[in-house]
């Protein structure tokens, strides 16, 4: 357990003792997180913590997937301990969900957006990842690399939002969106630059006060040298710190790389989108990975709590 990278994001946190967090799947991995983050102070719902209450089979009667639902059927949906603390959170009994050690993505995936839903800013649900360097002074955005296959042009541009807000939240930093490609300003002609182009456009439409730039290469985006001698007058000038990355298989590769080559810890997938903080682990996870995404949904919960007030 890398005690800095930890303590890195619990220092994020200004009240830990105010955030519930659900992690509600037995297993050995969840048990040994949960100790870890209750001695950080956060308020933590573990499997056996999570106990049924009726008033959730009412609010799942209002929600569109299930009102015509018989009772049974929606008693039998509650008694997956996942899905109970989904019905928490939208009853505003929790703060945030996190699971997926036991459970598919895609279960994790749909079940919230059934429950959960989408913020009205969102059409579709992606993801992103927070790579961390190993001495913990640079932080990166990578999206999306756990979700959508093939983006349009306009999911792209959704996904460059949606990550660019939760990055200024987790990061505190202005975001600087980089959307990638393998032409750099049209030194390439192809229907996949086509598409990172639109997406640049329509981004530009809604988000004008953002930096960002594309379509551009990777050395472009995070290298100024080869910035200056690619672009003339870059935005980003070599620093962007959001890489908005084409396609799926980019994206799931290029993490990866970066983790396993370039040794930065990597944070994820985090979901974009919903209404409430629920985050997906992977089957695969540590125990540091667990605590680490949880950290990660309590910083998220604590900075929506606070602007709402």
């Amino acid at each position: 357990m890398n005690k800095e990278i930890i303590n890195f994001f619990s220092n994020k946190l200004k009240s830990p003792s105010s955030i519930k967090i659900a992690l509600p799947e037995e297993d050995h991995r969840v048990e040994k997180a949960c100790e870890i983050l209750s001695d950080i102070g956060l308020e933590i719902y573990s499997s056996s913590s999570i106990g049924k209450q009726d008033c959730y089979t009412d609010l799942l009667k209002n929600l569109d997937f299930s009102k015509n639902w018989p009772d049974k059927n929606l008693q039998d949906y509650l008694d997956n301990k996942f899905i109970l603390s989904l019905a928490m959170l939208k009853n505003n009994d929790l703060d945030g969900v996190v699971a997926g050690c036991t459970i598919p993505s895609s279960d994790v995936i749909r079940n919230s957006i059934r429950i959960i839903g989408l913020k009205k800013t969102a059409k579709w649900l992606s993801s992103m990842f927070l790579m961390v360097s190993q001495n913990l002074n640079k932080v990166f955005s990578f999206s999306d690399c756990a979700v959508i296959p093939e983006p349009t042009s306009q999911q792209l541009s959704n996904i460059a939002e949606s990550t660019s807000n939760l990055h200024s939240i987790l990061v505190e930093e202005e975001p600087k969106v980089a959307f990638l490609s393998f032409s750099t300003k049209g030194s390439a002609s192809h229907y996949r630059v086509e598409n990172v182009k639109k997406a640049v456009e329509i981004f530009a439409r809604k988000n004008s006060d953002i930096i960002h730039e594309g379509e551009i290469q990777l050395d472009a985006a995070i290298d100024r040298c080869v910035s200056n001698k690619k672009i003339h007058d870059s935005k980003l000038k070599g620093d962007a710190n959001i890489l908005i990355f084409p396609n799926l298989d980019a994206g799931n590769i290029g993490y990866k790389l970066v983790q396993r080559f370039g040794g930065y810890f990597a944070c994820g997938p985090l979901l974009l989108g919903l209404n409430r903080p629920v985050n997906d682990l992977s089957r695969g996870a540590s125990i540091e990975d667990i605590v680490l995404i949880t950290l990660i949904t309590a910083i998220q919960a604590e900075r929506e709590k606070n602007a709402d007030i």
